[in-house]
């Protein structure tokens, strides 16, 4: 009997998964988007004789301007965001939960969705560079989809900053669900830094304040220097750790779930996984495993979060191989990181 218990415990939580998409709920279904902006019942588009086929798909931003996508209140989550068109670092994402002043999430566009540098070629294949997985979708071209449950107690805006001196033309669908949330819902964060690596001391990608959970790290490096650059190790600093930290993993492509540098035959290989994977390789032109090489890549803690009490911070060094004293060599590549994370305040 104890046998058993033990067993129906551990299905519970899969049985229960596996339920969700076809339990009925008491909830209501919503969505914005530049033809029904502000996700009003029955606002969408107007019927095809009222010029209703396509009259407005997509909002165009003046320079220096702000485009508020949703100002809506109510209860429940957002559930997935699709974005297009436009996909420029000079568009500033900003996400406010629950009438806050400051912004949950602040990332430029495109790092928001784990492509801080954008391209359009991944010079492994010379194929549209897709990342496929379980929260983030990224398909030709440019076609931005996140799918990271995002809850709110009263409302939530979110706005599009053009910081460039021309207009930026952007497409938007943000869907939702009003449902009840319960006590204990953390609100979603995201944090956008870039940092020119300098030899020997860490880069601090991470640096929070509160009770919540680590989620997930989009990574962008642009090499400073020829070689390996994938030696370095994530820290994770929990509630006070000081000199060493409770997490860290033994090198940058074992926390994006590779192994050997993604190499096989000598060549850099490319993976988009549910939870991990370098899904771009950018070369700089007429090189290979040289200055200004761009690689980008995720890690997500849907699965196994990292949870904290009061803070949490996290570091990476720049680091690689030097194949000719076969030992560790401190790099300066740039890196550029998005963390995203639930916390208990907006």
């Amino acid at each position: 009997m104890y046998l058993l218990i033990l067993l129906l415990a551990a299905l519970l939580p899969c049985r229960l998964c596996a339920q969700e998409i076809f339990t009925l709920e008491d909830a209501t279904s919503f969505a914005l988007s530049a033809e029904n902006p502000t996700g009003a019942k029955g606002g969408g588009a107007p019927p095809e004789t009222e010029g209703g086929l396509k009259p407005s798909p997509a909002v165009t931003v003046a320079p220096k301007e702000t485009a508020v996508l949703a100002d809506f209140k109510g209860e429940g989550t957002v559930n997935s965001i699709w974005i297009g068109g436009e996909v420029s670092p000079d568009f500033t994402l900003r996400i406010y939960w629950d009438g806050a002043e400051e912004p949950a999430v602040y990332c430029p566009l495109p790092a928001f969705f784990a492509h801080a540098c954008p391209v359009d070629v991944n010079h492994f294949d010379g194929r549209f560079p897709v990342l496929n997985s379980s929260m983030i979708l990224i398909s030709p071209n440019h076609g931005m989809n996140c799918y990271w449950k995002m809850p709110f107690k009263k409302g939530f805006r979110i706005t599009l900053t053009n910081e460039s001196e021309r207009p930026l033309t952007s497409f938007y669908m943000i869907n939702g669900t009003l449902r009840h949330i319960p006590n204990g819902a953390g609100y979603f964060h995201a944090r956008y830094r870039q940092t020119a690596a300098e030899k020997g001391k860490p880069v601090v990608f991470a640096d929070i304040k509160g009770k919540g959970k680590y989620v997930g790290t989009a990574l962008c490096i642009r090499t400073g220097s020829p070689g390996c650059w994938c030696e370095g190790e994530p820290r994770f600093y929990i509630d006070g750790d000081e000199d060493r930290p409770t997490i860290n993993f033994t090198g940058l492509e074992d926390y994006l779930c590779g192994s050997f540098a993604w190499t096989v035959g000598g060549d850099y290989h490319t993976v988009s996984g549910f939870h991990a994977g370098l899904y771009c390789i950018n070369r700089a032109p007429g090189t290979h495993g040289y200055k200004g090489d761009l690689f980008m890549g995720y890690r997500w803690h849907d699965a196994d979060p990292i949870y904290f009490a009061r803070d949490l911070k996290a570091t990476l060094f720049s680091l690689g191989w030097n194949r000719d004293t076969t030992g560790f060599e401190a790099r300066d590549d740039e890196i550029r990181i998005t963390s995203y994370y639930y916390l208990d305040t907006p």
